[in-house]
């Protein structure tokens, strides 16, 4: 099974198999104020969710005034994302299915921020 198709699997579903596949930004999640913090201010700022997974912290910096670009190897993951951001009107965000190995050709960005994602990033060395 490739990676792929694993993440695929992961987000066709929602977190316990029965809700919602996007899930909503914890706003006073530490992780993402000190993020926050580092960043300064994003609004109209460009920031790369890299690994947006179910799209918390794409909706946290959108709702910030960052324009984001929301990044996965899932298909799965950027088809939800892309469904509730239509749905529910956010135009500053733009779901890109691609691998990590790839985001040099999305051009230039303020901040580029991942979580729990470089232990997936295979090969490494292709991406660092």
């Amino acid at each position: 099974m490739q990676a792929s198709e694993f993440w695929d699997n992961i987000f066709s579903k929602g977190q316990d198999g029965s809700y919602s596949r996007v899930e909503m930004p914890d706003f006073n999640n530490p992780l993402l104020q000190r993020a926050l913090g580092h960043f300064g201010c994003i609004e109209n700022k460009t920031v790369i969710d890299l690994g947006c997974g179910r799209g918390a912290t794409t909706l946290f910096f959108s709702n910030c005034g960052a324009n984001v670009i929301s990044v996965d190897l899932s298909g799965e993951a950027i088809a939800n994302l892309s469904k509730y951001c239509q749905d529910n009107d956010i135009r500053n965000v733009i779901p890109m299915e691609m691998p990590a190995q790839e985001i040099s050709k999305l051009g230039k960005a303020d901040f580029i921020f991942g979580s729990m994602i470089l232990h997936h990033i295979e090969p490494f060395d292709e991406f660092a």
